[in-house]
């Protein structure tokens, strides 16, 4: 199985297949696994958990149960329960610093209840819950620093994702290269990224996204600051940015942080002809 992350429920039919699903559709990546702590058979998911999990962009068409096993719990970098009872079952056998509950995952107090037996209405109330605590999780968990080499695959994917004109791969890495890309991680996983450069006393930010389940945390503010911050220390005074006329809530994020107007550029984007507003943002200490 060999997972980062491993979710677990008692029979592995309903809540931690979900979980697992629902994690790795708002990641990207296939990070997590689950596993059941009595399971009697190899069987699929329940048949109202894979219509439950639809609504969140994923499937477990082919998912198997899978039994718990000691092999699992060593390798997990983090085990995570829907109950509590199940949280303490489990930390009489794998290092009780790496297994904890769902809701505390999320800093929620409520455990993810079995949903065996309800009707489809329970299975979706079940995935919402689930859904809105890897959220919360993640966003608790970010961490913001500069890129690594091995992350160029993974920002040049969202780029393709996100920008009619994406960067490609080696531009990324260049930029990785130059220390000037900035990412957003959260249980070893990017969730955002920022390419900028500087010269002289000036920065400029290139690019900036973040996965667009997460933008309500208010992470893209974060990762601006901390990419200020990293432009403070190289000496930059002034930062500039461009961005497009109709990109309302990005420019809501700059200004948020202290940017201002300062011209607009005409026809500026190629794929639409779009106007680009400049930004400048003087760099003041803090």
């Amino acid at each position: 199985m060999n997972k980062d992350i491993v979710f677990v429920c008692t029979g592995n039919t309903c809540r931690s297949p979900m979980a697992e699903a629902i994690f790795n559709s708002v990641t990207g990546e296939h990070t997590a696994g689950s596993a059941g702590i009595a399971v009697s058979f190899p069987q699929g998911a329940a048949k109202n958990s894979k219509e439950a999990v639809l609504r969140y962009g994923t499937d477990l068409d082919n998912h198997t149960a899978r039994q718990l096993t000691s092999e699992i719990l060593d390798e997990a970098s983090l085990i995570i329960t829907m109950t509590h009872s199940q949280k303490e079952m489990l930390s009489q056998y794998a290092d009780h610093s790496k297994v904890m509950t769902l809701a505390e995952f999320a800093g929620e107090t409520e455990d993810i209840d079995d949903p065996y037996g309800g009707d489809i209405d329970i299975y979706l109330k079940t995935a919402e819950k689930i859904y809105d605590y890897v959220l919360k999780g993640l966003s608790a968990r970010a961490d913001f620093i500069l890129a690594e080499p091995d992350d160029a695959k993974k920002i040049s994917h969202m780029e393709k994702e996100i920008f009619p004109d994406a960067w490609s791969e080696n531009s990324v890495m260049s930029a990785i290269d130059r220390q000037s890309v900035m990412v957003l991680k959260s249980c070893g996983v990017i969730l955002g990224y920022c390419i900028f450069m500087y010269a002289a006393d000036e920065g400029e930010i290139l690019r900036i996204a973040v996965s667009d389940k997460l933008r309500r945390y208010g992470l893209g503010k974060k990762l601006l600051i901390c990419v200020i911050e990293e432009l403070k220390k190289h000496g930059c005074t002034n930062v500039f940015l461009e961005v497009r006329s109709s990109n309302l809530s990005a420019i809501s994020l700059y200004k948020s942080v202290g940017f201002e107007e300062i011209g607009v550029r005409k026809n500026y984007y190629k794929d639409n002809g779009e106007d680009a507003k400049l930004f400048k943002l003087e760099i003041k200490e803090r």
